[in-house]
């Protein structure tokens, strides 16, 4: 067996053991994990759901699809912040060369590199976005994994890296590793409120959440949390309806569908 495998394989045990109220430590773990076999400076998470078909999907700026949720491994960056916000609000003008060329290869498992092709670089480059994304930012490469996880939802994994970059040996290895992910991509889809949810949750609720996954009380979640049990009990009833449960045992019984 291969050192490479030898650490994937380690790497998926380690994640299976996180319980379901531990999806951001288990995320942060994972792409920690990637980002410094692969080199890279940063990374995040995205949730992407298909809001358009057919026609209307082709005369779309985003081909139908658009982003619901963002996780960052480290804190953003003021610029990268204001991108993710403009993302989750419908506000980017430009979701770039990068994004719809992802967007078109929905629907299939893919790893794309900055230069391997799948975007003509060289326009890329002569675009705002490339000054104020890549450069602005000290991004030299970066690598995109995308995931279906049905036919309306997809997760991304995106790795940046400065001063160098990825090879074909770091795209395969994160693919490797990634592809057979496809129940992390839901617990990342369901702890944000998406798939099953009406709405997508506030960060807020989503904290909450994480604790009614756990076996901790009501009393006990806004002890940790610093707030009253009223308002706790508040965010758990909209958690509820959001999920169009009745109970904390309902929505459990979604985690392990």
């Amino acid at each position: 067996m291969s050192s490479d495998n030898q650490r994937v394989y380690q790497l998926w045990d380690e994640l299976a053991a996180y319980p379901s109220s531990d999806i951001d430590r288990a995320w942060r773990h994972l792409a920690q994990s990637l980002a410094d076999w692969i080199g890279a400076k940063s990374a995040f998470w995205v949730g992407t759901v298909r809001l358009e078909h057919g026609e209307r999907a082709a005369r779309d700026f985003m081909l139908g699809w658009r982003t619901k949720a963002v996780e960052f491994l480290h804190p953003p960056t003021e610029k990268e912040a204001t991108a993710a916000k403009a993302q989750l609000t419908g506000d980017l003008k430009d979701p770039g060369l990068c994004s719809i060329a992802s967007m078109r290869g929905s629907g299939v498992f893919r790893v794309h590199r900055l230069r391997d092709g799948f975007v003509d670089f060289e326009a890329l480059c002569r675009t705002e976005y490339y000054r104020t994304r890549y450069l602005d930012l000290g991004v030299d490469d970066q690598l995109w994994v995308g995931s279906p996880i049905s036919p309306e939802t997809e997760g991304y994994f995106v790795f940046s890296r400065e001063g160098s970059h990825f090879s074909e040996a770091d795209a395969e290895l994160v693919g490797m590793t990634v592809r057979p992910l496809n129940w992390f991509h839901r617990q990342m889809f369901y702890s944000h409120g998406l798939l099953v949810a009406q709405e997508p949750l506030t960060p807020t609720q989503r904290e909450v959440l994480h604790l009614l996954l756990s076996d901790k009380s009501e009393k006990q979640i806004a002890a940790e949390m610093g707030q009253s049990y009223h308002t706790t009990h508040r965010h758990v009833t909209e958690i509820f309806r959001k999920y169009d449960v009745k109970s904390r045992a309902g929505l459990m019984a979604i985690w392990l569908s």
